[in-house]
């Protein structure tokens, strides 16, 4: 059968259809097209992966700082839905990612790691890690801060 045929037949169903019917038939179109946005939604949850890679430690060629600013903003926008979705269920304040896994993570920024801790995960590792700060976590501590000053 042909879509134009399957319209045609669906049209005439409803041209003929009572109030009630059709309020039934349209409550149920809203809750599949519900259903459907949220199996999608949890489809694209399931998918996210961590999209980029983490450059070797090599004491002799470091990127300078303006490299490294737009490596990490490239990364941060490219991969912003698995960057919400990573903070919201482990509830961090910030977190460190190398070869798109999460390696260590902290629920305050005071658990950030020092210079010393990075340096020796560089030893360890042979990567530089990737650092993101939960945004969310930011505007509250500013706002926090501005409120007891």
């Amino acid at each position: 059968m042909s879509d134009e045929v399957i319209l045609e037949t669906i049209k005439a169903e409803l041209d003929a259809a009572d109030a009630a019917t059709l309020r039934s038939i349209w409550q149920n179109l809203r809750e599949a097209k519900q259903k459907v946005q949220i199996s999608a939604e949890v489809a694209h949850k399931r998918t996210l992966q961590f999209i980029g890679e983490n450059h070797p430690f090599d004491p002799d060629r470091q990127l300078s700082l303006k490299e490294r600013a737009a490596n990490k903003l490239r990364l941060k926008n490219q991969n912003r839905d698995w960057l919400l979705q990573k903070f919201k269920a482990l509830r961090a304040a910030w977190f460190m990612v190398i070869d798109g896994q999460i390696t260590a993570s902290g629920k305050a920024l005071s658990d950030y790691p020092t210079p010393e801790q990075l340096l020796e995960v560089c030893h360890r590792t042979g990567k530089f890690p990737f650092l993101f700060i939960n945004e969310e976590v930011m505007a509250i501590e500013e706002s926090n801060s501005a409120i007891s000053n």
